[in-house]
């Protein structure tokens, strides 16, 4: 009896612990050195990189445990997956892009140099076994920011536990009806890459798209892609 109840109060401690990690740090930044248009301050960054490192330090020792709730953990890994890409970007400015960066033996994505607990993860391991093991939601594409012009934008706000389903929607709307992203009319139809690249998490491409756009795809259009630009998003 006592085993059972110690159980029940240390998972509600756990929780509870999680629950109040703290994101107004990287909050700051974003409003401080992102404009509401996604473009990003890299010099800005460099002199707030103190900063940037101890929110980072935050969430390596705060990793979520299996009892967090889903947007709690979504918006961990999402401000995490960011944060780590502005400090890379800032760490090896100036550069064209996030290509320029020689990282040993690997590429940027599949590089496992991110610390977090007593592990080194990846960019690939944060999306892949991260976000959508747990809840395979295709909207996280919208909110995960590679640093390039072709990508969703850097919001200039952290995610929450609260705000991270709001946030979600309204993003994947953003970048769907961005013209600079995607191009549907009567005549054709080229949008992002992305729809390209993660079309076994859209499923069908032709209907998520629809579901967020002011001007749908029409049946039976034939979908052309974009090409993408990775020059950096400065």
């Amino acid at each position: 009896m006592k085993n059972w109840i110690l159980s029940i109060v240390l998972f509600f401690i756990s929780v509870l612990s999680f629950s109040q990690i703290d994101h107004s740090d990287w909050d700051m930044l974003l409003k401080k050195h992102v404009s509401k248009s996604g473009k990003v301050d890299y010099i800005g960054f460099r002199a707030d990189k103190q900063k940037l490192t101890e929110y980072l330090d935050l969430l390596s020792a705060n990793v979520p445990a299996e009892e967090a709730s889903d947007n709690a953990k979504k918006a961990f890994w999402c401000n995490a997956y960011n944060a780590v890409t502005v400090k890379l970007v800032i760490d090896n400015y100036p550069i064209r892009s996030l290509n320029d960066i020689k990282m040993e033996g690997a590429s940027v994505a599949t590089s496992r140099f991110i610390q977090m607990g007593d592990e080194k993860i990846s960019f690939n391991d944060i999306e892949n076994k991260q976000l959508k093991a747990f809840n395979k939601d295709p909207r996280i594409h919208f909110v995960l920011n590679n640093a390039s012009f072709s990508c969703p934008i850097l919001l200039n706000k952290a995610f929450t536990e609260e705000n991270m389903e709001e946030v979600l929607t309204e993003q994947t709307k953003s970048f769907i009806n961005d013209d600079a992203k995607n191009l549907v009319s009567k005549k054709s139809v080229t949008i992002s890459s992305i729809f390209e690249w993660y079309r076994i998490d859209f499923g069908d491409v032709r209907s998520f798209y629809n579901q967020y756009a002011k001007s749908i795809i029409p049946s039976g259009a034939k979908i052309g892609y974009l090409p993408y630009s990775w020059e950096l998003n400065e």
